[in-house]
């Protein structure tokens, strides 16, 4: 038995060299490189280090030179915004004075175009313009008085028409179409009222202009021009008014309640109010446009006298007219 292991062993040996120079020969080993020293790796590392803060104070110097920029611009930019407000002020000012001169070279024309009335003649002229105020005032007033006689009537109405209505729906099974058909009352009724209310307001200014063409006439009328044509405009633009007054004074009496008959019919009974609604409206409204174009027509023909917008009127000086009128100031209405 020792004689066969030590045999073996002895083989072994011999084989071994073998097997390793074999080895050798196929992979030859990789020569390692030398170690660096650790002051080598330190230098490169403080070099590094050097650059990198070279680098961060470019870029500091950069952006410090980028604001310095940014700051110089915006203080340009300021001063060419002060300089063009200082700019807009000055012409500003400007124009100012020259308005200021152009309107007072306006009044010493109107001045100058305008008639000297003696003190008699001059209260005539003032009388006969208050007598003009005085009538649109007391047409407004009647009016007035119309409109809220015929809003309290309607008040009255209304609520006859409202108890109508409801016993009126009463056919009607369905409960969510009563409630629409009783907001369809109350709306169409709310909405006439509006309409009247802003159309009555427009008629008031309508005879305000009136108003005022019919004054500036009387002194057209005191300077010599003839004014006839304003005033018979006027007459027309009067009674245009008064049938616009009318129209809405009728319409105001109005309740537009629906006739119920089946609960199938009831979605076209309410649209043929709401139409009634409408075409009613729309006749109040020609009216009103009417008595519009009759005061643009007396404007027109007022606009159309010679140097309409010069023409004014002053009281005579208390001094001799003939020898201080270019030294007196008269005193324009």
């Amino acid at each position: 038995m020792n004689k066969k292991l030590f045999s073996i062993v002895v083989s072994m040996a011999l084989i071994a060299p073998g097997l390793v120079g074999a080895q050798t020969s196929t992979e030859p080993l990789k020569p390692q490189e030398p170690i660096r020293p650790f002051k080598e790796i330190q230098e490169i590392r403080d070099t590094k280090r050097e650059e990198l803060k070279g680098l961060r104070e470019d870029v500091r110097e950069v952006n410090k030179d980028l604001r310095e920029s940014m700051k110089k611009e915006q203080e340009a930019n300021e001063d060419a915004v002060q300089a063009f407000r200082e700019e807009a002020k000055n012409k500003l000012e400007a124009e100012r004075e020259e308005a200021k001169k152009l309107m007072e070279a306006k009044r010493e024309e109107m001045k100058s175009t305008g008639v000297f009335l003696a003190p008699e003649a001059f209260k005539a002229f003032e009388v006969k313009r208050e007598e003009i105020k005085a009538q649109f005032e007391a047409k407004r007033e009647e009016a007035k008085q119309i409109m809220e006689t015929k809003r309290e009537e309607l008040k009255q109405v209304m609520e006859t028409k409202r108890e109508e209505f409801k016993q009126k729906l009463e056919i009607i099974k369905d409960e969510k179409k009563k409630e629409v058909a009783g907001k369809v009352f109350e709306d169409l009724n709310k909405l006439n009222a509006k309409n009247l209310e802003n159309m009555t307001k427009a008629v008031d200014q309508i005879e305000s202009v009136l108003n005022r063409i019919l004054s500036r006439s009387e002194k057209v009328a005191v300077n010599g021009e003839n004014n006839a044509g304003v005033i018979a405009a006027g007459e027309v633009a009067k009674v245009a008014i008064s049938a616009a007054r009318t129209a809405i004074q009728d319409q105001t009496a109005k309740v537009y309640s629906v006739t119920v008959s089946t609960e199938k019919t009831l979605k076209a009974d309410l649209g043929k109010v709401r139409d009634s609604l409408r075409s009613d409206l729309e006749v109040v409204k020609t009216k009103v446009k009417a008595a519009r174009d009759a005061v643009q027509s007396a404007a027109t023909t007022l606009a159309q006298i010679p140097k309409v917008d010069t023409l004014e009127v002053s009281k005579e000086p208390a001094q001799d007219v003939s020898t201080s009128t270019s030294s007196s100031t008269p005193v324009n209405q």
